[in-house]
């Protein structure tokens, strides 16, 4: 059985998916003057954090998609490893740059339903890295 037929799966598929409708709501709150009055040096620092975060779970979903799309045998196993590969190290530099600039510093320059989101994503990137390892474990 592979990972990505379970209930596990397709709940971290859905809470994944919620929090890109969620960013993607507070990056249209933004882009309509969301942080009137908010110091220019914060707002460029949130609406960075934004993209990051944007960028973030559109590669967990797309990680997400193609797990699936092996299950179901509509991808072959070389291009699975190749998109894996290169998606698995772009998600870890987004994470890290989200995690050390958010996380690690305490966020202050983020509202906090906005740290909020950042926090349920990198929750959600090392779940999918659980779970990738767990496959790959049952695969060796």
């Amino acid at each position: 059985m592979h990972w990505a037929s379970t209930h596990l799966f397709d709940q971290t598929f859905d809470e994944t998916f919620a929090l890109l409708e969620e960013t993607r709501h507070h990056v249209d709150m933004v882009a309509h003057g969301g942080l009137d009055g908010v110091p220019q040096d914060q707002m460029l620092r949130t609406v960075r954090d934004l993209s990051y975060l944007t960028s973030q779970v559109t590669g967990m979903m797309s990680l997400l998609m193609l797990y699936r799309s092996a299950a179901n045998g509509e991808l072959d196993d070389n291009g699975f490893q190749a998109c894996v590969s290169t998606l698995g190290q772009e998600l870890e530099q987004t994470g890290q740059t989200l995690a050390q600039d958010c996380l690690t510093s305490g966020g202050d320059h983020l509202p906090p339903t906005l740290l909020t989101l950042v926090e349920r994503g990198d929750r959600l990137r090392h779940r999918i890295y659980s779970l990738q390892g767990m496959e790959q474990a049952i695969h060796s």
